[in-house]
This record gives structure tokens, sequence and C-alpha cells, in this order.
């Protein structure tokens, strides 16, 4: 038989389960846009040939995940 402080531990455990697993969804959300994991394929038949290429793919189907903010950036500097 279960005890109350067994339950309250298995409950705890639970939560701690499904945050973690919150955190790996979250971290892959850029693929939200994917009904399935061969959505994408055929995107893009061949390498953009510039940035702008690249952007207006981007602007129709958003596959890559966004850069990471990098540290010391100027731009919070010139505040």
């Amino acid at each position: 038989m279960f005890s109350t402080r067994d339950t309250v531990r298995e409950v705890r455990n639970l939560n701690s389960k499904k945050k973690n697993n919150q955190k790996i969804i979250d971290n892959f959300d850029y693929l939200s846009n994917a009904a399935s994991s061969m959505d994408c394929t055929g995107l893009i038949p061949s390498l953009p040939r510039n940035s702008e290429e690249l952007e207006s793919y981007d602007d129709v189907y958003r596959y890559l995940p966004a850069l990471p903010a990098q540290a010391g950036s100027s731009s919070d500097s010139n505040a």
C-alpha cells in the first residue's frame, strides 16, 4: 500500500519529467511548422545563390533555427 508521502513523491517526479520534456520540445520549436519529419523534403532544390534568395526561402517556410544571441554584442553597448 502507498502512503500519502509516496503519492506526493510520485506526483513531484511526474511533474519534473513533464518540465524536462517541455524543455526538449521548446528546444526544437523551430520545427513546429513541419507536419512530419519528411515535410521539408525538397523545399530548396539547389543551394541559394545569395543571402536574399536564402531569406526568401525562409520567408516562405521557416526551416532554420534562430541564431543564439551573442554575448557582449555591440547593440547592447550603444545604449
